[in-house]
């Protein structure tokens, strides 16, 4: 990928975005059904991903997370010549989608989840980043044997 600084910026921007937009319209408001199985719902989440750990503390989850990121960035700038593109794309997403948390975090003191399926957890775009970046670097790894591959 030739701008991923960009990509970076564009997928935080957009993630805080959809928060903004989720506060401004959905914060004072009841659930919005969009589909029969998708609903927008708004959600302060002191957690992590889906809700998880809400008891840690927000001091805690972000200096965990800022470490988690520095490690990616790190592995990520270490490897870059010899990741596969799509190996290098979904780090590239974790880091965008866990960057939006932080900045949440940061500012508000928890995370803005917003998309509801109902059947899952709410969330929002960052955990969605940081979940199809996962997926797709397990898979991978998985198929190719390493990340590099």
């Amino acid at each position: 990928m030739k701008k991923p600084l960009f990509f970076i910026l564009v997928s935080i921007f957009l993630d805080q975005l959809t928060k903004h937009l989720a506060v401004a319209l959905l914060q004072n408001a009841p659930s919005v059904n969009v589909l029969p199985f998708l609903a927008f719902t708004y959600v302060q989440n002191k957690g992590i991903s889906f809700g998880l750990l809400q008891n840690l503390g927000n001091g805690i989850l972000l200096a965990l997370n800022i470490l988690l990121i520095i490690g990616l960035m790190a592995y990520l700038y270490a490897h870059r010549t010899k990741l596969a593109s799509w190996a290098y794309r979904a780090l590239l997403l974790i880091i965008a989608g866990g960057v939006g948390n932080i900045l949440d975090r940061c500012f508000r003191g928890f995370v803005v989840d917003f998309i509801d399926f109902k059947v899952w957890p709410v969330f929002n775009l960052a955990d969605a980043m940081i979940t199809i970046g996962i997926a797709i670097y397990v898979s991978h790894i998985t198929f190719h044997r390493s990340p590099d591959a």
